[in-house]
């Protein structure tokens, strides 16, 4: 593990897959609790089939397999910020990049029609937010927890 605490690219996939972790755990509950009307990993498998299809077990993968390496694209995104910034506000920071996600996978992305599946309506959308504040923060801490030489300046 070593190593590992050393690679930028490494610490920021596996803090951006914590962060992941705790965003699919809280959208579970929000959809459990009928505050968000939509589960991520279905939205991200309608990136790849139809919406009847989502919940289809092989969809269901695939769509855990898009948002986990969304989440770790991000997680290494955070660390460059951090990298290049310098850890002050390190969680700002985090929450920075993580609302940006929120911006443009709830407001851009879903509005282009690459997600057939689309969030809808003010619960769901501020259940998104939410869910994202709570990746940011627990990608940052991942970072924190095991940052070394990684957010030295470059």
């Amino acid at each position: 593990m070593d190593i590992l605490r050393e690679d930028p690219v490494m610490i920021g996939a596996i803090a951006g897959f914590i962060g992941t972790v705790v965003k699919e755990v809280l959208n579970g509950i929000s959809v459990m609790f009928d505050w968000s009307g939509k589960l991520y990993w279905h939205m991200a498998a309608s990136v790849f089939v139809l919406p009847h299809d989502v919940k289809k077990p092989g969809a269901l993968l695939l769509g855990a397999l898009g948002d986990f390496i969304t989440g770790a694209f991000f997680g290494i995104a955070v660390v460059y910020v951090l990298r290049l910034t310098g850890r002050r506000f390190a969680y700002i920071k985090g929450l920075g990049v993580a609302w940006m996600v929120w911006l443009g996978l709830f407001g851009l992305v879903a509005n282009l029609d690459i997600i057939r599946l689309t969030p809808v309506g003010i619960e769901t959308g501020l259940s998104g937010f939410v869910t994202h504040t709570f990746f940011g923060l627990a990608t940052v801490w991942a970072i924190l927890r095991w940052e070394i030489n990684i957010l030295k300046k470059m």
